[in-house]
């Protein structure tokens, strides 16, 4: 029963992950697309003559930051649901005979 749910369960990621990998792909197509359209046919911008404040910042390190942020968050919140889970299974060692607890 609790490999079936596993199972059920990872199945169900997977199936997800791969949809979730699928969208992002179609929306960087057709983004890449209108993108390149938009590009030809806009009209040159105008210089921008408010104040000047301090440097643009780079969006792509704005994202790598900002990934590995919440990269360290996800591996944070693993490690603290993990621990729980072994506080719960020393509480119930008969319940959870095969999940021991780390020492």
């Amino acid at each position: 029963m609790i490999m079936d749910l596993q199972e059920n369960m990872r199945a169900a990621n997977q199936r997800t992950f791969e949809w979730v990998t699928s969208m992002h792909q179609s929306i960087l197509d057709a983004t890449k697309s209108y993108v390149a359209s938009f590009a030809k046919s806009a009209p040159e911008p105008q210089t921008w003559t408010g104040p000047q404040g301090a440097s643009v910042p780079d969006l792509k390190q704005l994202i790598e930051d900002s990934y590995d942020f919440q990269a360290r968050m996800l591996e944070e919140n693993k490690n603290f649901s993990l621990a729980l889970a072994d506080a719960w299974a020393a509480a119930a060692p008969s319940k959870n005979a095969d999940q021991q607890p780390e020492q």
